[in-house]
């Protein structure tokens, strides 16, 4: 069942960087969503009682539009909404110092959620450069747990280098570091230093329908899109997805704009076909019809998203 527990806005898909494995600056809209919607979106998930929505920021890079994310967390906090994140590669700005300063003016403005930084062989910052963002995240916050590190393992499951790089950092931070076993695998663990306690998520690498792999030896495990499903994904050109994940701009996912408020798009997802086999029937359902009407498929893929935005329109059938 659909019921989002979260609000993610992508205020820009621009981004200071250019990694290989992001989707955001690739055939994605040009438009910046502006602020004053995003409040009146909020006001809507209040007038339906849905003051538990969690809010979030993603992008692109959305510190590079730092004025939308002061004015919509200045808004949520007055009207009683709780933060979860913000992604960041923490390289926007020119300097550390004006790093800084954005990172104050967003806590100053009310936001106190979580400091994601995208951390891992893609976005290549340096050792020292991550530590020093982190630093700056606990300082400016006042809090020991506002830092969150999200980090991809690459397909070609090469990390080795990146694992060298990411025990650098810990130590600058002073914090222990894991082991390479640990390291390699997706989940999560903690890097505990003198006063913080900062989690670190790895992910697998996912891809889009285009770009996805069929060289796994089994198929995905059902979640019913638990993992980046039950949010509101706002995209900046307002049109809103009921995922984060990568294939959450194919037609078939996206239940109409912003504007339309919650209760409306909550009525469009009860009669999306595709919103059913995500989080009702499941993928892994979805695969099994289709391959008993005849489709057949590349290879096997662990990807749910890549096999999400690759079936979007056979989810009609």
């Amino acid at each position: 069942m659909f019921y989002p527990e979260e609000i993610i806005f992508a205020p820009a898909s621009f981004c200071n960087l250019h990694c290989s494995h992001c989707f955001s600056g690739r055939d994605y809209c040009r438009e910046t969503f502006p602020a004053e919607e995003a409040c009146a979106f909020l006001d809507s998930c209040l007038a339906a009682g849905r003051g538990d929505l969690l809010v979030g920021f993603s992008g692109g890079e959305p510190f590079l539009r730092a004025d939308f994310l002061c004015t919509v967390s200045a808004f949520a906090a007055g009207k009683g909404f709780l933060f979860s994140r913000v992604m960041t590669n923490g390289m926007f700005g020119a300097s550390p110092e004006e790093r800084r300063k954005m990172l104050s003016r967003l806590f100053d403005a009310g936001f106190d959620g979580k400091v994601a930084l995208s951390f891992d062989r893609f976005h290549g910052q340096s050792p020292e450069e991550a530590a020093e963002f982190l630093f700056a995240v606990l300082d400016c916050a006042g809090d020991s747990s506002a830092a969150e590190i999200w980090s991809v393992i690459p397909a070609d499951g090469e990390d080795r280098a990146f694992f060298r790089a990411f025990r650098q950092m810990a130590e600058i931070l002073g914090a222990g570091a894991p082991s390479w076993r640990a390291f390699r695998k997706p989940g999560r663990f903690l890097l505990r230093g003198n006063g913080f306690c900062i989690p670190v998520y790895r992910s697998r690498q996912s891809f889009s329908a285009a770009d996805m792999r069929w060289n796994a030896r089994r198929w995905f495990r059902e979640d019913f899109c638990r993992g980046p499903g039950n949010c509101f994904f706002v995209h900046p050109d307002g049109m809103v997805a009921p995922c984060c994940g990568f294939s959450n701009r194919q037609p078939e996912l996206l239940l109409g704009p912003a504007g339309a408020g919650y209760t409306e798009l909550m009525r469009r997802a009860g009669c999306s076909p595709a919103v059913e086999a995500c989080f009702v029937r499941g993928l892994a359902s979805l695969r099994k019809e289709l391959e008993a009407q005849g489709v057949s498929f590349p290879g096997k893929t662990e990807d749910p998203c890549a096999f999400c935005g690759y079936t979007a329109a056979g989810c009609n059938r």
